[in-house]
């Protein structure tokens, strides 16, 4: 280990993965001992005899997070006692780009890499610790003021700004990767996992057009496969902004199921700006929300229209810490289709269109209907079914919990009607085969997920919404058969899926999310994704290289696993799945 410009950070660490790349598991003695690295001409960091190492030249103090590529710890220096924080990612996992475009960065609002070194068997980051991220105080917090939430994204932006004349798309721009300074007024960008080099024009260089970032931010482009750059950060950051304001991420109040389709091919978000928000602010959050990406304001022209936009509502008056503001979420009494099937935004339905609905939506509207009546309601039935949805926060009631107003017969019989009705129309086989799991699962017998076993439900495999640390999602991707085809959500998820959430990543670092009874074992989960691998054959272990038994009861949620391959030759693996059926040693 070495003291170095950051220039040769990139260089350096491309070797080495291309290095791990050509050598496979073919890992030495020397190589878990091995340290190397660059830390960047920074005397907080003492280096012993050309070494860096966990344990003798600096010590871990305090896990911070665990994300999808590696683990966040608080760090000590021995020498000197200056503390900072080190990301640990596999070797295996490991992915020179991020190096190579943090490394080049040098902004008040990015946070500061310090370092990077090659320890044993991970490649450690060393940057700036700070005190938590703005993910966190929205948990904290609910909904933030608008004053306070476009300071925020201003701040983005600012950051934005310099990386489009850095060249480099962050790809991953979201509350969880935004850290705040101790006051909370200043914010840093962080997790460049994702980042890419633009070209002149402002386009990825990356030939592969594989998805990347966290799906409800995801820009339209990259979910479409199409060319993508610095724009598709816009986008993102005014997913934030909506995150913010609302105290909840963008689709997912209308949506359980996968995204990826919706934001391809539904109008953008515009509809869950909130109605109580300034009409700058609602401009700002249009013109970075534009589907084509040619339309959609640039960095520099949204930081522009957000600073006029905060001098409107009086500048950044509101305190960092505050009450709790509930979260907005769609009123239970709205049923109703949010966009016309030909795109509109009228909320309204085309007759042609409504000759479309299933018997069993009209059964679940006309029920609606009949409770609204019942509590004194006189809507219309067009005003309640298909006019646009109204955003409502109750301070009496926690966001997520809403009690619904259907008896919970009717909505026994309203989906096992609704599934029976959809079998009758053409779908893939893919399709058909849910539809069949769907009447007769668990999903309509509505009993506790601990009294019985739930099968396979990781029928709709989904990449996690996260991607790096100082994230959670409490989504679970198997409510997608709650909902019904056409995108909408009219019931509340069954009860049945209370258990334990896995996720598992294939060969492709596509994610499989699923929920299973508690106290599931291992090897009951592999052989039931076993169909939705790539490989023939492999073994799961956890993102950080450990082997874990078939036969380990799950006990909580939160257990992350990997596929890896499980070879004839191979004598590391105690177990695998061989053409679905568990093999053991």
């Amino acid at each position: 280990v070495s003291q170095a410009d950051p220039c040769y950070a990139g260089p350096f660490f491309r070797d080495v993965e291309n290095d791990v790349k050509e050598s496979e598991d073919e890992f030495s003695a020397d190589d878990s001992h091995r340290n190397e690295g660059i830390i960047f001409f920074n005397e907080k960091f003492q280096l012993v005899d050309s070494e860096y190492k966990e344990g003798s030249e600096y010590v871990l103090s305090h896990f911070i997070k665990q994300g999808s590529y590696g683990e966040v710890h608080g760090a000590r220096d021995a020498q000197t006692g200056f503390e900072f924080a080190a990301k640990k990612i596999a070797l295996k996992r490991f992915s020179s780009e991020e190096v190579g475009a943090w490394s080049a960065l040098r902004s008040p609002r990015v946070v500061e890499l310090f370092g990077v070194i090659r320890d044993g068997p991970c490649v450690v980051l060393l940057m700036d610790q700070k005190s938590g991220s703005l993910g966190q105080l929205i948990m904290k917090r609910g909904r933030l003021p608008e004053d306070l939430s476009l300071h925020y994204v201003s701040q983005v932006l600012t950051a934005l700004e310099y990386l489009v004349k850095k060249k480099v798309a962050h790809l991953d721009i979201k509350a969880d990767n935004v850290l705040l300074s101790e006051d909370g007024k200043d914010t840093f960008l962080c997790d460049f996992g994702h980042a890419e080099k633009l070209d002149s024009q402002g386009q990825s260089l990356r030939g592969l057009k594989d998805l990347k970032g966290t799906e409800t931010h995801m820009a339209p482009e990259i979910v479409k496969g199409e060319p993508r750059g610095a724009k598709a950060d816009v986008w993102s950051s005014c997913c934030m902004l909506l995150h913010m304001l609302n105290g909840c991420e963008p689709w997912t109040r209308y949506y359980t199921c996968r995204l990826y389709l919706k934001i391809a091919n539904d109008p953008p978000p515009v509809r869950e700006i909130p109605p109580d928000c300034s009409p700058l602010t609602a401009e700002v959050l249009k013109a970075g929300l534009q589907k084509d990406p040619v339309k959609r304001s640039s960095a520099s022209q949204m930081k522009n229209k957000t600073d006029r936009a905060l001098k409107e509502v009086g500048g950044f008056t509101s305190p960092v810490k505050g009450p709790y503001a509930e979260p907005l979420y769609v009123t239970s009494k709205s049923m109703q289709l949010p966009y016309s099937s030909d795109g509109s935004e009228n909320g309204e339905l085309h007759p042609e269109s409504a000759d479309k609905v299933t018997t069993a939506e009209r059964k679940a509207r006309k029920l609606n209907l009949g409770n609204e009546n019942e509590t004194g309601s006189r809507e219309s039935k067009q005003g309640l079914l298909f006019g646009p949805q109204v955003l409502i926060s109750e301070p009496n009631q926690k966001w997520g919990n809403k009690v619904t107003t259907l008896p919970e017969l009717e909505l026994r019989k309203l989906e096992r009607d609704f599934y029976l009705s959809s079998l009758s129309q053409l779908h893939s086989a893919e399709m058909q085969e849910q539809l069949l799991s769907c009447i007769n699962s668990d999903i309509l017998n509505w009993e506790p997920l601990d009294k019985k076993d739930s099968g396979r439900w990781s029928l709709s495999p989904a990449d996690d919404f996260s991607s790096g640390f100082f994230s959670y999602n409490s989504q679970s991707d198997a409510q997608v058969l709650s909902t019904d085809l056409l995108g909408q959500t009219p019931f509340r998820p069954p009860w049945c899926f209370q258990g334990v959430d896995v996720c598992i990543r294939d060969f492709s670092r596509r994610s499989i999310r699923i929920r299973e009874k508690r106290r599931v074992k291992v090897g009951h989960i592999a052989t039931g994704i076993s169909d939705q691998i790539s490989e023939r054959v492999f073994t799961l272990e956890t993102l950080q290289g450990r082997q874990i038994a078939h036969n380990e009861e799950v006990l909580e949620s939160g257990l992350e696993l990997r596929c890896v391959p499980a070879p004839d030759f191979s004598s590391a693996w105690r177990w695998r799945i061989r053409d679905r059926v568990l093999e053991t040693r």
